[in-house]
């Protein structure tokens, strides 16, 4: 663009915007008409009341739909949660028993929701000793380690199958004589779980049954030989390996 054009382009546009607020001075109706409505526009830009109760609405209803869901899966993450940790600290107890070839026990009380490993001690400590010849004990003052586990809040804890729960999850075939209150599980110095007087269980194996708020049913069991495994209760009424 020439110097003469860029000249001429100028002029132009002083010309107009005087043309411009020499109108507004006089008074011209289409002109302040024009300006009105742009502020008016400039004022009422954004969202109605109306616009944005139907999009709070629409949140609510997507989320009430949901909600069900979430809560469900929520449910579920504490029953597999709880397994999982009771699996993993189980193992640990077994361990520490063939590590310190020391018995000890894993005290469970549904009670309180609370799971604890306490070193045990035996009234006569023979390496050689038959199964039967000796018995477990507490010791005195209690000797607890690794501090004291919680299952998760709503869940209940059983040592015999819960109510509605047919099948036994695999190695265990029965269920203890006593199925209320607080129980144990003995692990020799071997880290073999047995009962109270080392003798072999006669059921194959123990189990914590975790029952959620929903229903969901986990199971972690440990065999006689020492596996310790952790079970799902289907649908379809059969245990399902986690």
């Amino acid at each position: 663009m020439g110097p003469l054009l860029q000249v001429e382009t100028r002029l132009r546009r002083w010309d107009r915007d005087r043309d411009r607020d020499a109108r507004w001075q006089t008074g011209d109706n289409n002109l302040r008409k024009e300006g009105a409505l742009t502020v008016k526009r400039r004022a009422t830009a954004g969202f109605s009341l109306i616009e944005v109760m139907l999009v709070a609405a629409i949140g609510m209803v997507i989320t009430a739909m949901a909600l069900p869901s979430l809560m469900n899966f929520q449910r579920a993450y504490r029953v597999h949660s709880d397994s999982g940790a009771l699996s993993s600290y189980m193992s640990a107890v077994r361990v520490r028993a063939a590590s310190q070839y020391t018995p000890y026990r894993l005290d469970v009380d549904p009670a309180a929701n609370t799971y604890v490993m306490e070193q045990l001690t035996q009234t006569s400590y023979d390496p050689f000793s038959t199964p039967g010849s000796v018995a477990y004990s507490a010791q005195s003052p209690p000797v607890y380690e690794s501090g004291t586990q919680y299952f998760e809040n709503g869940n209940t804890i059983y040592n015999c199958r819960p109510t509605g729960i047919i099948a036994f999850p695999s190695p265990v075939k029965a269920d203890p004589s006593i199925c209320t209150g607080a129980f144990y599980f003995y692990f020799n110095t071997r880290g073999l779980p047995v009962d109270n007087t080392a003798s072999a269980l006669a059921s194959g194996g123990l189990a914590i049954y975790i029952k959620g708020q929903s229903g969901m049913v986990d199971a972690v069991t440990v065999s006689s030989g020492g596996a310790v495994q952790t079970w799902n209760y289907s649908s379809s009424g059969t245990w399902v390996m986690r």
